[in-house]
């Protein structure tokens, strides 16, 4: 894959960086090209590419098929403010941790003010204390959002969802293929937001911290707290 650090004027929310979690899932349940559809522009860091996803072909074979690829747009977080991150949020992971990819998907997205899709809890929190916080999404946040976008149907999100965690297995999901009624629950909020804020043309809608807070309230049936907090009538 050819590396690039060219990129257009973007605004605010327009960038899309790919954590290696959502190639490789999407990959693995054969819906790749689902995320190239609704990402034509999506990029990821190089070093993602390079080191998390063609050094463990060995291992999984499949991962060949990003090798000369041309999506997803592989971007080098080499300029100095992305070291600077990278350096200043490494000190908080411990030595030898699967965390670097994510530390250059934080450069990257900050660096570009876009918003990375991004599960790992750590890299996150990291994310938020960077100056400005980057903004992230859960990859559950993302398939609901894409429903309300009009890009999927909501029987084909929760279709979606539903193989996205059973190849992951145990321990990863925060909506779980047993969770139908907090995915409908966590639709239903979102429309609210459409409804009540208005809803920003797609990938612009993900630049929305509270998409994730509804997924963490819909976890934990918490969602009526949120419409409270929210101001939104009931659904």
């Amino acid at each position: 894959m050819a590396a690039t650090t060219e990129v257009g004027a973007l605004e605010p929310g327009e960038f899309i960086c790919l954590d290696a979690t959502p190639l490789l899932t999407f990959n693995r349940i054969g819906e790749l090209a689902i995320l190239e559809k609704w990402f034509p522009d999506g990029a990821t860091p190089t070093y993602v590419i390079q080191e998390e996803i063609l050094a463990w072909t060995h291992k999984y074979p499949e991962n060949k098929m990003f090798a000369g690829a041309a999506w997803p747009h592989a971007i080098a977080a080499d300029t100095t403010a992305d070291t600077v991150i990278i350096d200043q949020l490494g000190q908080f992971f411990a030595e030898g941790t699967k965390n670097v990819g994510e530390l250059h998907v934080i450069a990257l997205t900050h660096r570009f003010q876009g918003t990375a899709i991004l599960d790992d809890n750590s890299a996150r929190k990291r994310g938020e204390s960077t100056n400005p916080p980057i903004s992230s999404v859960f990859m559950v946040s993302m398939v609901a959002a894409a429903a309300i976008s009009g890009l999927i149907s909501d029987s084909g999100a929760w279709e979606l969802q539903c193989r996205i965690e059973k190849s992951r297995g145990p321990g990863f999901a925060l909506i779980r293929p047993e969770d139908k009624k907090e995915f409908e629950a966590l639709l239903r909020f979102y429309r609210q937001i459409e409804k009540n804020k208005g809803w920003k043309k797609w990938p612009h809608c993900l630049h929305d911290r509270l998409l994730d807070v509804a997924t963490i309230s819909a976890r934990k049936n918490q969602l009526d707290v949120l419409y409270k907090k929210s101001g939104f009538g009931k659904a």
